[in-house]
């Protein structure tokens, strides 16, 4: 577990605390690596953007894998909730050089069985300064790391907008729609055409799709949110009793402070809306530079947007039947809690016993020995640097157990807690949810 400076605030109140950042990926095994190596993308590809999009050439005909190739990363992949949605490939890039230029992470969109986008993304607010800026809460501290980030920014702007004018000149468009539509730069070049998106001292990326879908990227897909799922397809039921809601993506926070816009950017790619990533929910709730995020900002920042969707904030008790209901209509609930050390030890404890434990006898088992554990060890003094946000999808009323997912990878998709020890470290009495 790696703590990060950062903020969140709950509710109107606002309280400050230092947030709980994600673990590291475990580094590749053995195997991987060895297959990694005998199936690299073309180094040279990465040493100017022509070469680049020579590469990609025949990679729009081809599943993401040919993507996947490139170098060796670990790939995270999201399935898609419904039949129709896209699968999304992710991997951190710990800083590797492409053009010449420190990126941070790569996702790769798959459609059908090709890809169909690719995002570079080379600054964002969050990992660039965790990595690079200075440390410190104090007044002055903050300032310095306000100052790395902008110039950070420029820098990285600076750098990318030449790696690109290797392509000529390029044309002004406009991505997105509504309140989310903003001004872009792209470049064609072969099949593919690559569009900057750049906003100032928040993130610098590129976005590269086959010429034929560019005109998916001047259109939101905000709208989509879904009306017709079926709660036999979203809810996962166990003869041990556990019910939770299978469908929610993943999307991991990195090293970054950023569990709050990772965690709702899950929500929103769980209704359907895809093209609001946790990059730009930062921007829009103003979260600060290397993480922290205030649940007001968020709730004033996104408003507007939610709106168009017909989907809105919404509040309810910290209780177990209120979280069943919610469960069993669907709706994934929004988690503010301290996932302090003791905590963590438990939850992945009583996670891993659960593993091929899921029978009617296991549960009633299990139910004795989690009523006679002792009460979770907790000090709110040492408790606020472990402040966490993350998501409640499921409960076993046998054992009266909840099922969370944190924002860590795949690892973290569902992990098991006793509802008594979640009342122990939760901040506050309110869930939040979005509802229509």
């Amino acid at each position: 577990m790696r703590v990060f400076s950062g903020r969140f605030c709950v509710g109107v109140a606002a309280a400050s605390v230092a947030l709980l950042a994600a673990e590291a990926f475990p580094p590749l095994r053995a195997q991987e690596e060895a297959a990694a190596e005998a199936e690299t993308f073309p180094e040279t590809a990465f040493a100017d953007v022509p070469t680049f999009a020579d590469a990609l050439e025949s990679c729009w005909n081809e599943s993401a894998d040919a993507l996947k190739r490139m170098r060796r990363a670990r790939w995270e992949t999201t399935l898609p909730a419904d039949e129709g949605g896209r699968t999304l490939h992710s991997a951190y890039w710990r800083g590797g050089k492409i053009w010449g230029i420190e990126a941070e992470q790569i996702k790769i969109e798959e459609e059908k069985g090709r890809a169909v986008r690719l995002e570079i993304m080379f600054f964002n607010k969050g990992d660039t300064v965790a990595r690079g800026g200075p440390d410190g809460d104090s007044g002055e501290a903050l300032a310095r790391k306000a100052r790395f980030s902008e110039k950070a920014w420029r820098d990285c702007e600076a750098a990318t907008r030449g790696a690109l004018a290797a392509l000529g000149d390029p044309r002004r468009c406009s991505i997105g729609a509504g309140k989310l539509r903003r001004r872009a730069e792209a470049w064609s070049c072969g099949r593919s055409v690559f569009v900057l998106d750049a906003e100032k001292n928040e993130f610098v990326r590129v976005i590269v799709v086959p010429a034929e879908r560019f005109d998916e990227l001047t259109s939101s897909a905000v709208e989509r949110v879904k009306s017709g799922m079926k709660l036999s397809e979203i809810l996962k039921k166990r003869d041990s009793g556990d019910v939770f809601i299978s469908t929610v993506p993943m999307v991991s926070q990195g090293q970054k402070g950023y569990c709050v816009p990772a965690t709702l950017e899950r929500v929103l790619r769980y209704y359907g809306i895809e093209d609001l990533d946790m990059h730009k929910i930062a921007a829009l709730a103003g979260t600060r530079a290397g993480g922290g995020t205030s649940v007001e900002g968020l709730v004033r920042g996104l408003g507007p947007v939610l709106k168009k969707s017909r989907l809105k904030f919404s509040e309810q008790k910290m209780s177990f039947s209120k979280i069943r209901q919610s469960v069993n209509r669907g709706v994934p609930l929004i988690w503010t809690m301290y996932s302090t050390p003791q905590y963590e030890t438990r939850m992945k404890r009583l996670t891993a016993e659960r593993r091929g434990n899921d029978s009617a006898a296991d549960a009633a088992a299990r139910a004795k020995r989690l009523d006679a554990m002792e009460p979770l060890a907790f000090s709110p003094e040492t408790a606020r640097k472990y402040a966490h946000v993350c998501l409640i999808i499921g409960y076993n009323s046998k054992t009266k157990e909840l099922c969370v997912s944190n924002s860590w990878g795949d690892y973290a998709r569902e992990q098991w807690v006793r509802f008594e020890d979640a009342e122990t470290v939760s901040h506050g009495e309110r869930l939040h949810c979005l509802k229509k």
